[in-house]
């Protein structure tokens, strides 16, 4: 038993740096680039019409009630907006350390 705890002690310093490279790539130019898929557009504009009216319950885009999503995603979203403000990067941070999570 003690043998296989020092092997995987051993890979310590490797598994750290997949990890950091995983991290690195993830974020790496996260908003450099806007809003492209669909989807991605939908729950940001959502996010941030709540963040605007400050209305969480109630997700809504282009006037239109979404209660067919949870809103978690939406509430996620609203909190990096709030943070960062509305940009693309703040749409896609806190999606980026649910991953790696």
């Amino acid at each position: 038993m003690a043998l296989t705890h020092k092997r995987y002690k051993a890979n310590l310093p490797g598994f750290s740096l997949v990890l950091l490279l995983m991290v690195a790539t993830l974020f790496y130019r996260l908003g450099s680039w806007g809003v492209i898929d669909s989807s991605e557009g939908r729950y940001a504009e959502i996010s941030r019409k709540m963040v605007e009216s400050g209305d969480y319950i109630h997700p809504t885009y282009l006037g239109i009630e979404h209660y067919h999503k949870p809103p978690m995603t939406y509430w996620i979203t609203a909190v990096s907006y709030s943070i960062f403000g509305p940009t693309p990067f703040a749409a896609r941070f806190f999606l980026q350390i649910a991953f790696l999570i």
